[in-house]
Formats: C-alpha cells, sequence, structure tokens
C-alpha cells in the first residue's frame, strides 16, 4: 500500500476568503468534512450548503465523511488512557471501528489520487479531535501536514503515547508518571 499525504485545517473563526486562500496555497483539490455535525451558528460561513458552494466558485470539491467526525463518548472501558479529554478519549475508541476504518480507507485513497484537507472546526489541531486522526493515519505510514494559518504548515508528530497493543491495534496509552498520579 502507498503512503499518502493528507492535509487538515481547522475553520475557526476565519472568512471564507481566508480558507479558500490557505487551501489554495497548497493546491487542495478536495475538502473533507470530518466535523460530525456540518454546521456553525457562529461562522454560517461554514455551514455545509454554504461551504460546498463557495469551494465549488474555486474549484474544491467537498466532501462530508461524518464516521471521521468528533464528539464521540468514551467506551466504559478505554484503554486510551493517554488522552486526558474525554471527547478525544472517545474517538480514539471509535478508531477502531468498522465505520471509521472504512471511512479512514476512503479519504486515503481520495489523497492518492489528489490533494486532501480534512477539514473541522478548531484553528489548532492540539486538542482537537484531528490529533487524534493525524495520530491515527501517521501510524499507519501516512503523511499529515496541518495548514495553521497562510504560510505555516506543521508535519504531524506521532504522540509518544501511541503503540500498539498486545492485540496490535493503536492506543493511546498513559504516560507512566500519569498512571500513578504524577504528571
Amino acid at each position: 500500500m502507498s503512503r499518502a499525504t493528507l492535509f487538515t485545517v481547522g475553520h475557526s473563526n476565519r472568512s471564507a476568503d481566508e480558507l479558500v486562500e490557505l487551501l489554495r496555497e497548497d493546491a487542495i483539490e478536495v475538502l473533507v468534512d470530518v466535523r460530525r455535525f456540518p454546521t456553525s451558528q457562529r461562522n454560517p460561513q461554514f455551514e455545509k450548503g454554504a461551504l460546498q458552494r463557495c469551494l465549488a466558485l474555486h474549484g474544491v470539491r467537498y466532501r462530508h465523511e461524518e464516521a471521521l467526525g468528533g464528539h464521540r463518548v468514551p467506551l466504559p472501558a478505554s484503554r486510551n488512557l493517554g488522552l486526558a479529554d474525554p471527547a478525544l478519549r472517545g474517538y480514539a475508541d471509535h478508531t477502531r471501528t468498522p465505520a471509521f476504518r472504512a471511512a479512514a480507507e476512503r479519504v486515503v485513497a481520495a489523497a492518492r489520487e489528489a490533494r486532501v484537507v480534512l477539514l473541522c472546526a478548531e484553528a489548532r489541531p492540539e486538542g482537537c479531535h484531528r490529533a487524534v486522526l493525524a495520530d491515527w493515519l501517521v501510524a499507519q505510514g501516512h503523511e499529515v501536514v496541518h495548514l495553521v494559518s497562510v504560510h505555516e504548515r506543521v508535519k504531524h508528530g506521532l504522540d509518544p503515547c501511541v503503540g500498539r497493543d498486545e492485540r496490535g491495534e493503536w492506543v493511546w496509552r498513559a504516560r507512566q508518571g500519569e498512571l500513578f498520579g504524577g504528571g
């Protein structure tokens, strides 16, 4: 299987023009919306329909992959203890589901054919489900680059707490000091 390069971006409170400028800078051809609920009351320019229309005017294709969206609840027996935020832990648990895997495979396949960016709401990937998604993609051998702002790109490095468990599944393990209440 060949390696793919994927980009990520958060719309935050940018204007639609600012987002388009970011996409143009990296010749993005396909935007995959990885918000579970592609709406925004504070930024209506990023509501699904408005975003689709704007992107179409600039030659960028839009896809929504709900199965890659955040807002997940952790499993009662979650093994992803390296993620303190319950929503991120829930998302890491979700990476084991067939729906997530199928959606991730579709996105990777698209990235082998075109320049693909994964969009959610947060401007910076830290503390956002995009960081967990990026960890998962990097662990699979792909490259992920975060479009932070005009002229600022950050190559995603795998979180050191990510590793394989005894079944070969990727988990976000607690750091040694966190196991015993340290930091």
